[in-house]
């Protein structure tokens, strides 16, 4: 039976997935910087009507642009999640195997 393939998971798995943590990181501060963003156009235009039509046509763009990083920051720590959890499960997988085959 040369041809068996099996299952086995790969020992650095974790390390793979561990880049959709940084990527994340990077989401926040992306949103950090947006929010500085926010700030500096509030006070950019002063509080008189004219601040006030600059900013509700900046702050939409802004609020979309918050709304997307939020999505792909969550995209990014689920898939991170999902992934350390996968390898841990496929690590206990493979240590249970060897104990049963050890056992046999």
């Amino acid at each position: 039976m040369a041809n068996q393939k099996r299952l086995t998971a790969l020992s650095d798995l974790k390390k793979k997935f561990a880049h959709f943590k940084e990527l994340q990181e990077c989401m926040d501060d992306l949103d950090r910087l947006l929010t500085e963003i926010d700030d500096k156009n509030a006070n950019a235009a002063g509080h008189g009507e004219v601040g006030e039509a600059y900013r509700s046509q900046v702050e939409k763009g802004t609020t979309g642009l918050h709304d997307i990083t939020n999505t792909v920051k969550d995209a990014l720590g689920n898939t991170w999640s999902a992934g350390a959890a996968t390898s841990d499960v496929l690590n206990q997988a493979d240590q249970d195997n060897n104990n049963t085959a050890k056992n046999w």
